[in-house]
C-alpha cells in the first residue's frame, strides 16, 4: 500500500491557464504577478520581495506557509510554476480559509496536485513518514503543528523540503530565515511537532 501514488484525474481544479482562458479576474492576481520574484527557492516568506504578494485578504508574510510550500515544491522538483499563478489558483479554488486569515487546509493540497497530474501520496503518521525516506532520496511536503512556536505560525506551518543521505534540508522553516534548516533524521525533524500531513511524490 505504501508503493501506491494517488494519480487520479481531476475535472474540478481550476488550474491557472484555465482562468485566464476565462477572463477570471482577480486583483490580488493582477498586482501579483508584476512581482518580480527570482526562480529559487523561498528562505522566509517575510523576506522581501516574498512579502509583497497578497493571499486572501492579507499579505503572504502571515498566511503563506501552504502557497510557499507549493512553490518551494516545485522548484525542488524541477517542476516550477510562478508564485503568483500558484495564489492565484488556491485563491479561485476556494482554498484560502476565512480570507486567507487561516492560511490553507494542509489536508487540501492533494486537489493541487491532482490538477496538475503531479504523483503524491499523503502520509499522516510519523513512522510511515520515516519509513519512506529512508527507502529513496526526494522532495516531500511537511505540515505540522509546533507548541514551540505558537504566536509566529499560529501553531500551523507547512514547508517543503528535500531527504537525501545527508539528512533533510527544509526551506522556509521559520518566517525570517535566510537559510535553509538542516536534520539529520527525520526523528530531529518531527521533535516537538505533531504532524499534520505529508506529501511525498514519485518524482
Amino acid at each position: 500500500v505504501e508503493e501506491v501514488f494517488l494519480a487520479d484525474d481531476i475535472t474540478t481544479w481550476k488550474t491557472a491557464e484555465m482562468l485566464r482562458m476565462n477572463t477570471k479576474y482577480n486583483k490580488n492576481y493582477d498586482d501579483n504577478r508584476r512581482i518580480m520574484l527570482d526562480p529559487d527557492v523561498i528562505i522566509g516568506q517575510n523576506n522581501p520581495p516574498c512579502d509583497m504578494f497578497r493571499y486572501g485578504s492579507f499579505p503572504l508574510s502571515f498566511n503563506g506557509g501552504e502557497a510557499i510550500a507549493l512553490y518551494n515544491y516545485g522548484i525542488l522538483a524541477e517542476k516550477p510554476r510562478s508564485l503568483a499563478d500558484i495564489l492565484y489558483e488556491l485563491e479561485e479554488n476556494d482554498m484560502a480559509l476565512l480570507g486567507g486569515f487561516a492560511g490553507t487546509d494542509p489536508k487540501k493540497l492533494g486537489a493541487y496536485f491532482l490538477g496538475h497530474d503531479i504523483r503524491y501520496k499523503m502520509i499522516t503518521a510519523d513512522d510511515v513518514f520515516d519509513k519512506h525516506i529512508r527507502r529513496k532520496c526526494g522532495v516531500f511536503i511537511y505540515s505540522y503543528f509546533d507548541v514551540r512556536n505558537l504566536l509566529e505560525v499560529k501553531g500551523i506551518h507547512t514547508v517543503a523540503g528535500v531527504y537525501d543521505e545527508l539528512g533533510i534540508t527544509i526551506y522556509n522553516y521559520h518566517d525570517n530565515d535566510t537559510k535553509p534548516t538542516h536534520f539529520k533524521t527525520a526523528k530531529a525533524l518531527a521533535e516537538g511537532k505533531n504532524l499534520i500531513c505529508a506529501y511525498v511524490f514519485d518524482v
